[in-house]
C-alpha cells in the first residue's frame, strides 16, 4: 500500500511509524535482513537443542498441534439486547509457515463451531519481509471455510503489503478503523488498531472518530499494551493475542517470557481493567520454535451476553423456584 492510502486509513503518525520501520527492514536492507535471518536461525537452533536435550522436542511439536476450542462468556453492560448470545470466533497468531499441518487442524476445528462473526488479531505470518506465500495460502484456505464476515488487524510480524491480499480473501483489515455490526435494528462497533508493539502504529482516537460515545465498543488489537488508553476511551471488550501465553511455560502454565508491555495477568485468558473486560488468546500457532510446553494452542469462541438480560433471566428463574417451593 502507498503512504497516501495508509495515511488516509490509519492517520498520519501511525502510517509514518509503520512505513519507517518497514522501510528500514525492507528488501533493500540486505545486510540488516541477513543479520536478522542469522539471528533467527541461531535462536531457532538453540531452542531446538534445548528442547532435544530436555527430551521434549518431539512432544512439544505434538502439543503445538493439539488445538483446543475455548469458550468464553463475557457480560457487557452496554450490549444491546439484540446481541445477547452473539458469538465471535477469535483466531490469533497463526504463523502458518511454522507448522504446515496447522492449517488443516484449524479448519477441522472451526467447522463444527457456531458463530456470528470471525475476528483475527494479527500475526498471520512468521516473517514480515520474507516470502509470505505459504502463510497467505493457509489464510486463504481458512477464510474460505468461514461463512460469516471476517475482521482482522495486523500484528508485529505482518507487513502492510499484505493488506490488499488479505482483503481479496474477503477479510476486512481494520487499520485504526471501526465498523458497525448491525442486528435487528441495533448495533455495536468493532474497532481495530494497528500493531501497538513493534510498529507502535496504533491510533485509537483516529479509529474512534466516527464511533458514537455511548455505543458498545469491542476493540481488536494485536497486544494488550494500550489497555489504559482503551479503558479511558470507553472500550467495553478488548480482544488481543501476541503473547502465545508464553508458549514455553513452567508447570501450571506459568509463562517464562510474555514479550508484552502489560501486566502478566493480561498475558493469557480473561482479565479486567476498571470497567473494561479483556481476553488475550494464547494463539493457534507458534513463533521462533515449533513447540509448545504447558501451553496448548487455542481458538476461542466469545459468547457476548447482555448483563441486563442475564440479570432478568436469573430473577425469573429465582421466581419460578420460589413459586415451586410454595
Amino acid at each position: 500500500m502507498t503512504y497516501t492510502e495508509l495515511e488516509k486509513r490509519m492517520g498520519t503518525r501511525a502510517a509514518y511509524n509503520r512505513l519507517c520501520i518497514e522501510h528500514a527492514q525492507g528488501p533493500h536492507a540486505r545486510k540488516q535482513r541477513k543479520r536478522t535471518r542469522l539471528s533467527i536461525k541461531l535462536k531457532n537452533h538453540l531452542y531446538y537443542l534445548a528442547m532435544k536435550l530436555l527430551g521434549i522436542q518431539r512432544k512439544g511439536r505434538i502439543r503445538a498441534l493439539n488445538l483446543r476450542v475455548i469458550e468464553n462468556t463475557v457480560f457487557l453492560p452496554n450490549l444491546p439486547t439484540a446481541f445477547d448470545g452473539f458469538t465471535l470466533l477469535h483466531l490469533s497468531d497463526l504463523h502458518l509457515e511454522m507448522l504446515p499441518e496447522l492449517t488443516d487442524r484449524i479448519i477441522s476445528s472451526i467447522q463444527p463451531c457456531q458463530y456470528d462473526l470471525c475476528i483475527l488479531t494479527g500475526d498471520f505470518t512468521e516473517g514480515s519481509f520474507e516470502s509470505t506465500s505459504v502463510a497467505l495460502e493457509g489464510v486463504r484456505r481458512i477464510c474460505a471455510e468461514i461463512p460469516t464476515p471476517i475482521l482482522g488487524v495486523l500484528g508485529n510480524h505482518d507487513s502492510s503489503v499484505m493488506v490488499p491480499k488479505l482483503e481479496e480473501m474477503g477479510m476486512q483489515i481494520l487499520l485504526n478503523e471501526a465498523v458497525p455490526i448491525k442486528k435487528e435494528g441495533e448495533h455495536i462497533f468493532c474497532v481495530g488498531v494497528d500493531d501497538p508493539h513493534r510498529y507502535r502504529s496504533d491510533d485509537l482516537n483516529h479509529a474512534l472518530k466516527t464511533v458514537p460515545e455511548r455505543v458498545c465498543k469491542i476493540l481488536l488489537a494485536h497486544t494488550a499494551e494500550i489497555y489504559k488508553e482503551a479503558a479511558v476511551a470507553g472500550i467495553d471488550l478488548y480482544l488481543c493475542g501476541h503473547t502465545h501465553g508464553g508458549q514455553i511455560c513452567l508447570p501450571g502454565s506459568i509463562p517464562v517470557f510474555t514479550n508484552v508491555r502489560a501486566p502478566r495477568r493480561m498475558s493469557r485468558g480473561k482479565w479486567h481493567y476498571e470497567k473494561m473486560a479483556g481476553y488475550t488468546s494464547v494463539g493457534a500457532g507458534v513463533s521462533t520454535a515449533a513447540n509448545r510446553i504447558n501451553c496448548p494452542p487455542e481458538i476461542t469462541l466469545h459468547h457476548l451476553r447482555c448483563a441486563q438480560c442475564a440479570t432478568t433471566k436469573t430473577c425469573a428463574q429465582t421466581d419460578q423456584l420460589m413459586e415451586g417451593a410454595v
